[in-house]
């Protein structure tokens, strides 16, 4: 997860993307994995996937206030999905 975070801060997309994914094979309840690599994906302008994403992480942690508003601008730029 650290070096996904540190690939997404160094505007490595495809290395923190990957990472993230290792991260979520290794522990899939892990949600801010999740959530992170929908800030990834969004990022690669891939807002199906992000929501997609976001929504596995509040599954995970249902009262987390931070990933429900990540879910509602993600639907907002994708036009409401």
């Amino acid at each position: 997860y650290y070096l996904g975070y540190a690939y997404l801060h160094m505007e490595k997309l495809p290395e923190a993307q990957k990472e993230l994914e290792k991260a979520i094979e290794l522990d899939p309840r892990y949600s801010l994995a999740h959530h992170m690599l929908a800030i990834v994906q969004a990022a690669q302008n891939n807002l199906d996937s992000a929501i997609a994403s976001e929504k596995q992480a509040i599954a995970l942690e249902p009262d987390n206030a931070g990933y429900k508003n990540s879910l509602k601008k993600l639907q907002s730029k994708s036009g409401g999905k």
